[in-house]
């Protein structure tokens, strides 16, 4: 399913204050967890959002057909609700043991973390389709909130789509959404130190996708996506101004863009957080 989550500042919809103007989704992770938008935040009025109350991630849920370019081509479903677990959600207590948890390069990986990962991966891969914690149903979550699969009724507008990217929802969602895939694969494999990996694409020698993620034809790798978009793979670089269409992305121009861009947004986030704090720059 060709899905985008990149929600233009010139949509159809009121998202109810819930999106920031003239910011874009991939700025909004470049740098050190958004620096490029922090730059706009100093002219923003003082009231950005409103609260969205609290849903019934079932019975609210909807299929899910926002931001999708092309409903007839899609390959993946839109079914996104979760499944029915017929039984109370508890209220989330945080666990009372202090586990250190270190999580690794995705390019520097050794081959006990990379092997554990798989392994992780696999056995969420196995499980049935409708559990809970089986891949695909966690992949779902992600479809569902970002593309249209709950509205904001029970804050009083069944109409608005709840959006989480380009939000103030971006940072709090990611963050426990990590926090439980990462437990949740643990579990799976009885480690109680299991930890993600993380690409550190702002680096030149991380700048491509990581090599664990690309398809082993003499032993398939749990990691591979078939529906990755093949022009991006290695040798290709990421872009992180990347706007869209055709680019070459092969070139040491390339690795000079981007350590500019990072560089940029640091200045600037350092020049923002004087500005809060009423220190001159």
């Amino acid at each position: 399913m060709r899905v985008t989550c990149n929600v233009a500042t010139n949509d159809d919809h009121d998202h109810h204050k819930l999106i920031l103007p003239d910011i874009d989704r991939r700025s909004l992770i470049v740098g050190l967890g958004g620096l490029y938008t922090a730059s706009n935040f100093h002219s923003l009025p003082a009231a950005l959002v409103d609260p969205i109350t609290t849903l019934d991630i079932t019975s609210s849920c909807k299929e899910a057909n926002s931001s999708i370019k092309d409903l007839e081509k899609a390959v993946r479903t839109r079914k996104c609700c979760p499944p029915s677990i017929k039984k109370t959600i508890k209220p989330f207590v945080f666990p009372t043991e202090k586990t250190v948890k270190v999580r690794w390069s995705t390019h520097n990986g050794s081959k006990e973390q990379v092997e554990k990962y798989k392994r992780a991966i696999q056995a969420m891969k196995d499980l049935p389709e409708d559990h809970p914690h089986s891949f695909i149903q966690l992949a779902k979550i992600h479809c569902a909130y970002c593309n249209g699969g709950y509205t904001q009724v029970n804050s009083g507008f069944p109409d608005i789509g709840i959006q989480i990217h380009n939000s103030w929802l971006f940072f709090p969602y990611h963050r426990w959404y990590l926090y439980f895939y990462e437990r949740i694969l643990g579990k799976l494999i009885n480690g109680p130190t299991f930890a993600l990996p993380y690409w550190y694409w702002d680096n030149p020698a991380g700048m491509t996708i990581p090599e664990i993620f690309l398809n082993d034809t003499r032993t398939p790798s749990p990691l591979f996506d078939i529906y990755r978009e093949a022009r991006d793979l290695p040798p290709r670089l990421v872009d992180l101004e990347f706007g869209g269409g055709e680019r070459d992305t092969t070139s040491e121009i390339q690795i000079a863009c981007n350590l500019s861009t990072v560089y940029r947004d640091l200045v600037k986030m350092v020049h923002i957080q004087k500005a809060s704090l009423g220190v001159n720059t």
